[in-house]
């Protein structure tokens, strides 16, 4: 199990739908001495973020957490302390994972998932390692990867969909935001051959949202739906086409990056101007 799986689950519970940063800092924060936090502490938000997306490897920070382990058992504390309908929520999520996870030991067991992610993160060979011997290789190696920048998350519980669409919104963003948080980083070239993107990318339309995506009701909302779809599929063309060029690949990414921010409405306030204070933004709109 990835440490994105593992909080996004445990997020679907524990949270009320806050801040993802917030809520990813406090499972560290849970874990970790005061000299661990310290160094938590000198992440940036984007960084925790795409940890909690799958953006972003965990490699070199697991192995910080570990050497960083408070004696506490603070993170069993703060499991137990919800009571047996929440218990009860988590069981049947990490059942898959946990066989014999039950009530009476659901903090020790997730405490126990939690460490084993770590250490099998700390140690995965790097992205770029991996990536470098794949058998797949760039057509177009000359393309430089722009940053695009997410803005500042501003909770939102003003949100214009009804219920029915909300919930099937969050499986839609469930299946993938890992997948734009990867396009949208900094280091999406070697995180594109490691994670397999396109198969990823291929799988989820064909088997599931081909169909599903003409189930939102909100023709807004379908629209974004369809857009992000359209743009997935351009991802592999561009990467791997000789005759793409860095201005083609940061179109993709700005309109990824616009996408993602108009698909978590609980996140992003839809009437803020963001093309007021982001530079970039209109680049990544469809008109």
């Amino acid at each position: 199990m990835e440490f994105t799986d593992f909080a996004n689950k445990l997020r679907s519970i524990l949270s009320d739908g806050g801040n993802t940063i917030i809520f990813t800092k406090s499972l560290f924060e849970i874990l970790m001495n005061d000299e661990g936090i310290e160094e938590l502490n000198k992440k940036k938000d984007s960084t925790i973020k795409a940890y909690f997306n799958g953006g972003t490897s965990l490699k070199k920070f697991s192995s910080v957490v570990l050497a960083h382990l408070n004696d506490d058992d603070e993170f069993e504390r703060y499991i137990n302390e919800f009571g047996d309908t929440t218990l009860q929520l988590l069981v049947d999520e990490f059942s898959n994972e946990i066989p014999d996870i039950g009530i009476s030991n659901a903090g020790r067991k997730l405490y126990e998932l939690f460490l084993e992610i770590l250490k099998n993160a700390s140690n995965k060979k790097s992205t770029q390692k991996s990536a470098q011997n794949s058998n797949k290789k760039l057509t177009n190696p000359s393309i430089k990867e722009e940053i695009v920048h997410l803005p500042k998350e501003q909770e939102s519980k003003d949100i214009p969909y009804s219920d029915e669409d909300q919930l099937l919104l969050a499986e839609f963003t469930s299946d993938y935001d890992a997948i734009m948080s990867t396009i949208i980083g900094e280091n999406f070239a070697s995180a594109f051959l490691e994670m397999k993107i396109t198969e990823k990318i291929k799988e989820l339309y064909q088997l599931k949202w081909q169909i599903n995506a003409n189930k939102f009701d909100n023709p807004t909302l379908k629209g974004y739906i369809f857009n992000l779809l359209g743009e997935l599929n351009k991802i592999s063309d561009i990467f791997f086409s000789s005759t793409s060029t860095s201005s083609n690949f940061k179109k993709v990414k700005s309109t990824i990056r616009n996408l993602y921010v108009k698909l978590h409405p609980e996140l992003y306030t839809v009437t803020f101007p963001y093309e007021a204070f982001i530079d970039d933004w209109n680049d990544g709109e469809i008109y």
